[in-house]
């Protein structure tokens, strides 16, 4: 890992969350949904929409030596199953034109799991017979290698140039060719010839043909994604994200202080974006980098049973070039690192004394960045493991010049959820637009625009003979929700020392003006802690519950008395609808999918998992006795105030 890790403040403590885990426990992603489903129905939420199609970038990175850049498989919530059939039939076996790339002249070595080189999928001896060709065996081999390919440029493509560069097992010659014709045949690429045409069947045609069958699909073609950053242990660290090639300024980096969100550890808070340029880390070749990605596929894991000694059999660069010369295969896998001797000892010490600690990076003193150094960034989206979440992204709306080495980026944070834990996610950023000046025409800028439309929730056309552009609506502030939620409730939030306790420490994190523009992830989270601590007291009190409802709701327990009396005295007027909130038939639904689980998503499609299994969201009285257990009965009534009361139907005016 050659990613830089330093400290950052930690965050909060455990003792904050008593309820918030007790009631998450049992119906988190429920709350959550239903908090997302009733901000909907007031219209706030993050800008979205399509930019313009700016024309393809000059160059887009691939991944670096060890990691870095992988495309997210469905980084637009589309399902990718069309594009991984044309993967397996098309480029892995060939099945539908021809004979394929990657399965004759890769398997061998890269095949998924422990010890491989990634991104293909089993070797046929690992499956049965009957399901060695089922799509989910080369979901992760599509996801893979789907982030060594270009497909703005396919000869940029690092699996085309890897081919001829490194003439990296071309597969057989023909009579008369030489290794480097065989290369540039499969690859489908001569760096020497701008004007040569790719033979159908190469890597080149076959990248083609899949970015206009994907585009045909509507699938998402070109990501600018960073170099990947991982945490080393579950404290707070800084993360630097490589994104160098995309701004076109070397050693330019985008730096975060990471933290755990909570005790559990079960999100990461994101702070601080900085942009800055910095040099140093570890100086010259990456063993470790070298080793996975030019050796361990065919060869397995370092050969040192003691990952923190020395091995005792010697190796040197010297061997492994000896040994590379007499082996025909060996040199079919590594190409030009066999001249390589620095490279090759670098090998060498990974393998005899284990992977190097990194060294830091020193960033350079605030300046302004010379003129042509100067770009335009907008939209950064983090993502965990190559896909963004849908939440946390705080930074989408960031739109900066950036003119100075160390340059902050946004005075937000964000909450990201955790996918694998700390130990195993894997961080990399999307970057939505960068415009540089062009090296090439004085005064001229080079765009490279890969924004695009949320497919779920596309913005509608907007006709600005007719849009009023003063918003009509507002968010309400930090006070006016403490007071909002006060009256609601009938908790006297300054005489309760755990409700003044929270809002005096969340007041920094709720919303400070009354601009609906404003909003962002963090502002929810703080509105949830906080009506958190108004309904643990609110139902925890049998004299207010009655004073509320009129008939205590929880003795005996009713959950209709329960919905239609929150709805009703903190969303309506009574029984009578308010004109731009939403229906109470809509929220009531809402609420009984938050007591009884969720089995479609937003729109109305089935829940499944990742291998297209049905995965419903159980619900509270689904994962508690609602029936006979009182306390289960006043979480489930909390959850459901908390709901109501976090929700832009009450906090948006």
């Amino acid at each position: 890992m050659s990613m830089t890790r330093g400290e950052s403040k930690a965050v909060r403590s455990a003792s904050e969350d008593r309820l918030t885990q007790r009631v998450f426990r049992s119906g988190a992603v429920a709350v959550m949904l239903l908090g997302a489903v009733l901000l909907s129905a007031c219209g706030g939420g993050a800008r979205t929409g399509a930019a313009p199609n700016q024309g393809p970038p000059t160059v887009n990175p691939p991944p670096a030596p060890g990691g870095g850049g992988t495309a997210p498989s469905n980084n637009t919530g589309v399902d990718e199953t069309v594009s991984v059939a044309w993967f397996r039939d098309n480029l892995w076996s060939g099945a539908a034109a021809g004979d394929g790339v990657l399965e004759p002249l890769c398997s061998g070595c890269h095949a998924s799991g422990p010890g491989t080189g990634a991104f293909s999928p089993l070797r046929p001896d690992q499956v049965s017979p009957s399901s060695s060709f089922d799509v989910n065996i080369f979901r992760a081999a599509h996801d893979d290698f789907k982030g060594r390919v270009n497909f703005q440029d396919p000869t940029a493509s690092r699996a085309v140039q890897k081919l001829v560069l490194e003439q990296h097992n071309c597969g057989p010659q023909q009579p008369g060719e030489t290794r480097l014709q065989a290369c540039i045949r499969v690859a489908g690429w001569d760096p020497n010839d701008p004007n040569y045409a790719p033979l159908p069947g190469s890597l080149v045609d076959l990248i083609t043909k899949w970015r206009d069958f994907r585009s045909a699909n509507g699938l998402v073609n070109f990501v600018m994604a960073s170099g990947i950053a991982q945490l080393s242990s579950a404290n707070p660290e800084q993360l630097y994200f490589d994104v160098s090639m995309h701004s076109q300024v070397p050693n330019s980096y985008i730096r975060f202080d990471v933290s755990p969100y909570d005790a559990s550890n079960a999100a990461y808070l994101f702070e601080n974006p900085t942009f800055v340029i910095a040099t140093g880390g570890n100086n010259g070749p990456d063993g470790e980098a070298l080793y996975v990605t030019r050796c361990q596929g065919c060869h397995g894991v370092r050969d040192n049973p003691d990952p923190g000694g020395v091995n005792t059999r010697p190796i040197t660069g010297a061997i492994i070039q000896n040994q590379i010369a007499n082996n025909g295969a060996m040199q079919n896998n590594v190409g030009d690192l066999q001249n390589d001797l620095a490279s090759l000892n670098a090998i060498a010490d990974y393998i005899m004394n284990g992977p190097q600690p990194p060294a830091p990076l020193v960033e350079a003193t605030p300046t302004l960045l010379p003129a042509n150094q100067q770009f335009q960034l907008a939209e950064i989206k983090i993502a965990i493991n190559g896909v963004p979440p849908s939440v946390g992204q705080a930074y989408r709306n960031v739109d900066e010049l950036i003119n100075n080495t160390q340059q902050v980026l946004s005075p937000l944070s964000t909450i990201v959820p955790q996918a694998n834990g700390w130990a195993q996610d894997q961080f990399s950023l999307e970057l939505g637009l960068v415009s540089y000046p062009d090296p090439n025409n004085a005064g001229q800028m080079v765009t490279v625009d890969a924004r695009v439309a949320d497919p779920i929730f596309p913005a509608p056309p907007v006709d600005m003979n007719t849009v009023d552009l003063v918003a009509n609506n507002g968010l309400r502030n930090f006070s006016q929700i403490n007071a909002t939620m006060s009256v609601l409730t009938g908790v006297d939030g300054q005489a309760v020392s755990a409700v003044r306790n929270q809002f005096n420490s969340l007041k920094q994190q709720l919303p400070g003006g009354n601009d609906l523009g404003s909003y962002v992830a963090s502002h929810e989270v703080a509105i949830l802690k906080l009506a958190v601590e108004y309904c643990d007291v609110f139902m925890g009190s049998a004299t207010m519950r009655t004073n509320f409802f009129g008939t205590d709701p929880l003795n005996p327990f009713d959950r209709n008395l329960l919905f239609n009396g929150l709805i009703d005295n903190m969303v309506m007027s009574g029984p009578q609808q308010i004109a731009l909130q939403p229906l109470k038939a809509d929220l009531l639904a809402d609420l009984n999918a938050l007591f009884d689980g969720v089995t479609t998503d937003a729109l109305g499609n089935p829940l499944v998992d990742a291998n297209g299994n049905p995965a419903p969201i159980p619900g509270i009285c689904v994962t508690n006795d609602c029936v006979n257990s009182a306390a289960a009965q006043r979480m489930a009534a909390t959850a459901a105030c908390m709901a109501v009361l976090s929700s832009a139907a009450v906090n948006v005016h």
